[in-house]
């Protein structure tokens, strides 16, 4: 989900020299389309859908096999340069 494309690299190396004000608004933009898809990763591993169990299982629901739930989500600041996973018990 993060991986950054051959053409994605080819498309930036030209912007930075035909046109280099517009190379960093193009980075931004793909770093950030980046980001919503591992936004949307994280939340279908998170939450059980069509019968499946969870990714994320709290070690406590794995010893009483209680029905506790764990929330992951997944943020990042405005230029999508720093991502972060907050888990909730």
């Amino acid at each position: 989900a993060s991986k950054v494309g051959k053409m994605e690299k080819m498309v930036e190396m030209a912007l930075r020299w035909l046109y280099p004000p517009l190379a960093p608004v193009v980075a931004r933009r793909c770093r950030q389309q980046r980001a919503k898809k591992i936004q949307k990763l994280v939340k279908d591993l998170s939450e059980a859908e069509n019968g499946c169990q969870p990714f994320w299982k709290p070690i406590r629901a794995r010893v009483c096999s209680a029905n506790a739930g764990l929330g992951v989500t997944f943020g990042c600041d405005a230029s999508a340069t720093l991502g972060y996973l907050d888990f909730f018990d």
